[in-house]
């Protein structure tokens, strides 16, 4: 039962967010993914967890920054 819970009040939530976000992405799982890399940075450069929101915003307030493949 958590993991239903989760899915819909996390993932499908945060998800609808991002595939509402102008400009509409080419691929929302893609974008998802940024996002969670996006969280792991903020987290890990803040020294704790920032959470879904703050992360949020900062990954729009940046631009929808993706995964860097060369780093």
């Amino acid at each position: 039962m958590g993991a239903v819970r989760w899915r819909v009040s996390v993932f499908e939530a945060l998800f609808g967010r991002i595939r509402r976000r102008p400009p509409n992405v080419d691929d929302p799982v893609q974008a998802y993914c940024d996002f969670l890399h996006h969280r792991f940075v903020v987290s890990r450069s803040a020294g704790h967890d920032v959470g879904n929101d703050s992360a949020f915003e900062d990954w729009i307030e940046n631009g929808q920054p993706g995964y860097d493949l060369a780093a």
